[in-house]
């Protein structure tokens, strides 16, 4: 399997959720400052949206599985719920 070339073109990090209780999830970041997320079986693109804050650098998921940390180009690191991606 391959990630889309949608995402893969501008992929800088990527980020994996499995926690207790939630579904496993993939997420994506890259120059063109998008947080993608993917299902992990297929690699197909599930959602996407915008860092707010330029090009992401840096994802990470919290140990409950519930938040993604993304840091972008801004110098900002925003979090997002994992239900909203």
């Amino acid at each position: 399997m391959r990630i889309p070339t949608a995402v893969s073109a501008s992929l800088r990090c990527l980020a994996w959720a499995s926690a207790p209780g939630h579904a496993e999830q993939l997420f994506a970041g890259g120059l063109n400052g998008k947080v993608v997320e993917l299902d992990p079986g297929s690699l197909s693109i599930k959602n996407v949206v915008d860092s707010y804050g330029g090009a992401v650098w840096s994802l990470a998921t919290s140990p409950a599985g519930d938040h993604v940390a993304v840091g972008c180009e801004d110098g900002i690191v925003r979090l997002f719920r994992t239900s909203d991606t």
